[in-house]
């Protein structure tokens, strides 16, 4: 199954690569930000391997992913919606 990310989870990518740029340097941003491409091919390889996450929303499901989780709806694609650090997720 092939995935896409919604406009807010390209931002969140984003938003996460400063992060990673500003604090951890260019080669551990990039390293990091490379990982999240495996874990949405796993996401769309096997999504119903993931839990739901029907108490934040209907259709939502989840995958942790280091420091950060990952919330994607399956329809046609898998849709990534947002990518949400362990700071913003209790």
């Amino acid at each position: 199954m092939k995935y896409v990310l919604t406009r807010q989870a390209e931002e969140d990518l984003i938003q996460i690569y400063l992060y990673g740029l500003s604090r951890f340097g260019v080669s551990q941003a990039e390293k990091y930000h490379n990982s999240f491409e495996k874990a949405f091919k796993r996401i769309a390889k096997n999504p119903e391997m993931f839990p739901k996450a029907f108490h934040i929303r209907k259709r939502y499901q989840y995958c942790v992913h280091v420091s950060h989780t990952i919330f994607f709806t399956v329809e046609n694609s898998i849709r990534i919606v947002r990518i949400i650090g362990k700071q913003k997720f209790p």
